[in-house]
């Protein structure tokens, strides 16, 4: 009776929190038809459209959108067939404007083309600030601890975005309140970093309930929005096409000046044309960041679904590896970074690529055949879990897909079931999850000089494995949450790319922004 109504309870939270989810999902896509009908709206206000030529750029465009929208679909992982695709696309619409429009029609929309892009003017980045900018404060570690919250550089490197988070705190005087406080759209700016990519990483400030300051690593520039949209240059500087690395020092540890930001050259487009810019890839953020919400809450649930499980077991511990296939790269034959490919038919995953939130294979390596046949132990299978045993240990990914044949770096355990019968894959993914398991790792790398996991530590972790009936129980409470798990992650997988495709596009002013519907 009890684990019926700890079933139904279970359920009850998951549908909740899907609905909640499905409330706050983003609006509802365009069809073609109506991109369309909004394009010809646009050019017939431009262009004075006679009703023949709204009806025949209606039915074209209509038709170009649904093949630009299944070619999207079919390129979604191939950047180089989206980008000619683009191209395609820009260079058959202007043929079906000549041929549409009048001469003097055709003259007119090449002109506002061209007036457009002049309008990308560039400025010095320091035109655009409100105030001057300034760096932060320098707080010893001694006097820490109470006041104020205070942004560091941790929390800028681990949040893009930042809202009402934890973080140190730091006693002020009256006078560093006023100076070094962030306010709602306040840029900030890393002065400094061990590796020269991290020099100038941006982050925005998106709410602070609470006074907070920025400590002395950090500059802080607040822009005049009346003619600089704050978003739209965060955007901006996570650009490939982001001129930070113009002003980057090559030394110990690369840095930026506040003074040479602010002669930084930046494009500075129509301001309604940046709060669009900014709209379409925030859109894309969010969906984002409420399917890794959605994940959180699910997975705590399953957490809890397991300690449970777990509690209500009544046999002897049993040892981890006597369940599991465990190997890793061989040492010897671990990868130089020369040996990493730009693209080829089989993929690794290394330390950058199996994250805190699973595998990445937007950031997977490329390798040459020689190097993923060498090492057949660790040819990945669909079910396979990895666990990271260097450097950020306990890193968990589960291998929901396989495009191409892929394998691990050194520094990853691949772990395959081999008594499925007895013991679910997914109570073990979620196992190594788990507190429990975090404790077990935490117990094993303290005070290590260098934290590595033995994969003969790993084998030893003990558990009380639950009953048959119990475990089913387990896997059919968890199943539908399992699955939405790992269909948030995909989806995310393709939504970063979108992004991280449109985004130089959007910066360059190569995408008109108002033919976009995201």
């Amino acid at each position: 009776m009890k684990k019926l109504v700890f079933l139904a309870t279970t359920l009850l939270m998951f549908l909740a929190i899907t609905v909640n989810a499905q409330q706050r999902g983003p609006r509802e896509r365009m069809t073609p038809e109506q991109q369309a009908t909004r394009t010809v709206e646009r050019l017939t206000t431009e262009l004075k459209l006679t009703d023949k030529q709204q009806a025949d750029l209606k039915k074209w465009y209509t038709e170009s959108f649904k093949k630009r929208e299944e070619a999207m679909q079919k390129n979604r992982d191939n950047r180089e067939a989206m980008r000619d695709q683009m191209k395609k696309d820009r260079e058959a619409a202007d043929a079906e404007l000549k041929k549409v429009l009048t001469e003097e029609q055709y003259k007119t929309y090449k002109a506002n083309e061209e007036k457009r892009m002049k309008e990308w003017q560039q400025r010095k980045f320091g035109e655009l600030y409100k105030v001057p900018s300034r760096n932060g404060l320098s707080k010893p570690s001694r006097v820490r601890g109470s006041g104020y919250k205070m942004i560091n550089m941790g929390e800028l490197f681990a949040n893009d975005r930042i809202y009402d988070i934890d973080m140190e705190l730091v006693p002020l005087t009256d006078s560093e309140k006023e100076k070094a406080k962030v306010e709602s759209g306040d840029l900030l700016f890393a002065r400094q970093s061990l590796i020269a990519s991290g020099a100038g990483k941006c982050s925005i400030v998106m709410k602070t309930s609470e006074l907070t300051v920025f400590e002395s690593h950090l500059i802080r520039v607040r822009l005049d929005q009346e003619i600089a949209d704050p978003m739209f240059y965060y955007y901006y500087f996570k650009s490939p096409r982001s001129p930070m690395r113009t002003i980057i020092e090559h030394c110990v540890q690369a840095g930026i000046k506040a003074s040479d930001l602010e002669k930084l050259l930046v494009k500075v487009p129509p301001i309604e044309e940046q709060r669009k810019t900014a709209r379409v890839l925030s859109r894309i953020d969010k969906k984002i960041e409420v399917n890794k919400e959605i994940n959180e809450n699910l997975e705590q649930q399953i957490e809890s679904i397991l300690l449970k499980t777990i509690d209500n077991a009544n046999t002897q511990p049993v040892k981890l590896g006597d369940y599991l296939y465990i190997k890793g790269r061989i040492g010897w034959k671990g990868l130089k970074k020369s040996e990493y490919l730009p693209i080829s038919d089989y993929r690794i995953i290394n330390g950058e690529s199996l994250t805190l939130s699973g595998i990445d294979w937007n950031k997977a390596g490329y390798i040459s055949a020689e190097r993923y046949e060498e090492s057949p132990e660790i040819m990945l299978n669909i079910g396979d879990i990895l666990l990271s045993k260097d450097g950020t240990i306990g890193k968990i990914g589960y291998v929901d897909k396989l495009e191409i044949p892929s394998s691990v770096a050194s520094g990853i355990f691949v772990i395959r079931n081999t008594r499925q019968t007895e013991i679910s894959t997914q109570f073990i993914y979620y196992l190594l999850k788990s507190r429990l398991f975090k404790a077990f790792i935490t117990s094993r790398t303290e005070g290590s000089v260098i934290p590595h996991l033995y994969q003969k530590d790993f084998m030893e972790f003990e558990f009380q494995l639950p009953s048959p009936d119990d475990m089913k129980i387990f896997d059919d409470t968890t199943a539908a949450m399992f699955s939405m798990v790992f269909s948030n992650l995909n989806e995310n997988e393709r939504l970063i790319h979108l992004r991280d495709s449109l985004l130089p596009k959007l910066m360059s002013g190569a995408i008109d922004v108002s033919e976009l519907d995201l």
